[in-house]
Formats: structure tokens, C-alpha cells, sequence
């Protein structure tokens, strides 16, 4: 399968934002947290209720709304200045891609994924100066289904301020942006900057070749693999890098065409487990990334194989 890029935009929010609101301060949570820009992707499987929506309706939607729903989340369509440690809540707007996978949603998610595939469905910003702090790109499958992905700064929010965000911005696409709740940005005048952070973050290691799988854990495997956790002393750990983001809403983000049938974390390029509910049966999605080597040898633990589907 092939990821064709088909166009590039930016989103500025419906409304400008008001004078006495354009500069945000960062919290000293905000300032301890990685500059770089963490990712997540919501897949959904075209259905019945969406054969009679052409793709270019959604796409329209999903940017009118997107729009709308950045007039009240303002400070992601700003810009982040690193001198100041403030965003500056400038309009500027978020980055939009559309592209064009030559391929199912199935095809993609069955069988061994393909993380250089994966990894073309949420573009990953180079770092500069004047970067919008959020990059949403909108995947149509030949099927009908959607990926869409998105990319956003740690500057600006934390895990559950992106999912706040998607399921208010779904709602807005769904039934109008009148029935989305306005977040309040207090946490900056609560907790605010004294000093800099000082922390160097390691440097990713872009050229190493990673491989990815998805290993489904039940509910009843979870349990099990608890127990043997709790009767295990052992403390090797094989990935430098664990998020879970469980419990989290994550299936709540429906644009109207019903809600997600997956989400995933966008792949790190280092050694990584990321956690997800699964949405059936009360079971985890681990989204693994490890070297080529490795996986290869974790696939066949025995352990693992017992617990996974």
C-alpha cells in the first residue's frame, strides 16, 4: 500500500481570538514536559450509515468543524515561543493534510503491520520555531474508511487534554459546535513557570530500523498475566519507553459515522510499549515498537503467544 499526500492547509479558528487572551503562559507541568510533538490515530470502518456520504462531504466537515472547535481550544492554533515559554495564541492555525491510501483499512491492520505505512499516516513535524502545535492528517481508504491522525506538542496539554480535544471536536462535526463544553486554560495562572526546566531530553534515534505489531490482551489474559507478574521477581524490561493511555475516552470521538473501531499510538522511533484499551471485551492493545531482532524473538515468547490473539 501507498500514502499519497494530496494536500496541505492550514486551519485557522472561525472566530479571532480576543486580545486580552493572546498570550498563555506555560505551567511548570507544561515546562517539564517533552518538546517534541507525541501522536495518536483513530481508524474507522466505513459503515452503512456513511456509503451515501461521499469522502470530499466528511473532509469538508471535518475542517469546518475543526475550525469551530479551535475557536474555543485557541491556544492550539498558536504558536509556541521558547524564549517567552508562553504560546502565543496568534491564529496561525493547525496544520491539515489529506492523503489517499491505495489500499482497506483491513489490510492495514490484519495480519504484520507495516510501520514505515503507519508511520506515513500521522506526519511527524520538524522541529522549528514558528511549527503549528498541531498536525491533523485525514487518511481515506479505498473502502470508504478514515485514519485520522493527530499530532500535537506536549507543550500545549498532556494525553487527556488531546482526547478532550478530538471528542469535543467530533461532537462539533456531529451536532454542532453549540453542543460542545468550552475548556478552561487556568492551569498556567494555578501552577505557574518560577524558573526554566533545565532537562536534556535524549536524542531519538532516527535511523535505527524498528519493527511494529499490535498484541491483543484479553480480559481473562490480563488476569493471568497479573498473577504471574505478582509471582515473578524478575525486573528486565525490554523497552525504554511505556505509556499507557487507558481509561482514557478514546472511543468516544465519533464524527458521526459512528465510533472508532481502533486507536493507536503514533510509533516512536525507539523501544516502546504503548497501552490502549481494546474496545471489546474489556482487553489492552499493546502497540510495540522494538528493534527488527527483537521483535522477532518477543513474538515467539512463549509467554506472550499463550496471552495474545
Amino acid at each position: 500500500m501507498k500514502v499519497e499526500v494530496q494536500s496541505k492547509k492550514l486551519v485557522q479558528p472561525s472566530a479571532p481570538t480576543p486580545n486580552q487572551s493572546r498570550k498563555l503562559g506555560l505551567s511548570f507541568i507544561d515546562d517539564l514536559l517533552f518538546s517534541k510533538h507525541a501522536g495518536i490515530v483513530y481508524y474507522y470502518r466505513a459503515r452503512e450509515s456513511t456509503h451515501e456520504i461521499h469522502t470530499l462531504q466528511r473532509l469538508h466537515r471535518l475542517e469546518e468543524s475543526l475550525s469551530e472547535t479551535l475557536a474555543l481550544f485557541y491556544p492550539l492554533a498558536g504558536r509556541y515561543v521558547e524564549e517567552g515559554l508562553f504560546i502565543d495564541c496568534n491564529d496561525q492555525g493547525a496544520e491539515v493534510i489529506q492523503a489517499k491510501v491505495d489500499g482497506t483499512l483491513d489490510q492495514l491492520l490484519q495480519g504484520d503491520l507495516d510501520r514505515d505505512l503507519f508511520n506515513s499516516l500521522s506526519k511527524f513535524p520538524l522541529p522549528a520555531a514558528n511549527n503549528p502545535l498541531v498536525v491533523v492528517q485525514v487518511n481515506s481508504f479505498n473502502c470508504g474508511g478514515l485514519a485520522i491522525s493527530l499530532r500535537f506538542s506536549h507543550k500545549i496539554g498532556d494525553m487527556y487534554t488531546m482526547a478532550m480535544f478530538m471528542n469535543s471536536w467530533a461532537t462539533a462535526c456531529r451536532s454542532g459546535i453549540q453542543e460542545v463544553v468550552p475548556p478552561n486554560f487556568e492551569l498556567p495562572s494555578l501552577f505557574p513557570v518560577k524558573e526554566p526546566a533545565l532537562i536534556q531530553w535524549p536524542t531519538l534515534p532516527f535511523r535505527k530500523k524498528f519493527a511494529l505489531a499490535r498484541l491483543k490482551f484479553s480480559g481473562q489474559a490480563l488476569s493471568r498475566l497479573k498473577a504471574a507478574s505478582n509471582a515473578s521477581n524478575s525486573s528486565d524490561s525490554i523497552a525504554n519507553n511505556s505509556q499507557s493511555w487507558c481509561r482514557f475516552p478514546l472511543y468516544d470521538s465519533d464524527f458521526g459515522w459512528g465510533k472508532p473501531d481502533s486507536v493507536s499510538n503514533a510509533s516512536p522511533p525507539l523501544r516502546s510499549v504503548g497501552l490502549v484499551d481494546s474496545p471489546a471485551d474489556g482487553g489492552i492493545d499493546a502497540w510495540i515498537t522494538l528493534n527488527q531482532d527483537e521483535m522477532a524473538l518477543f513474538k515467539q515468547d512463549p509467554d506472550i503467544v499463550a496471552c495474545t490473539s
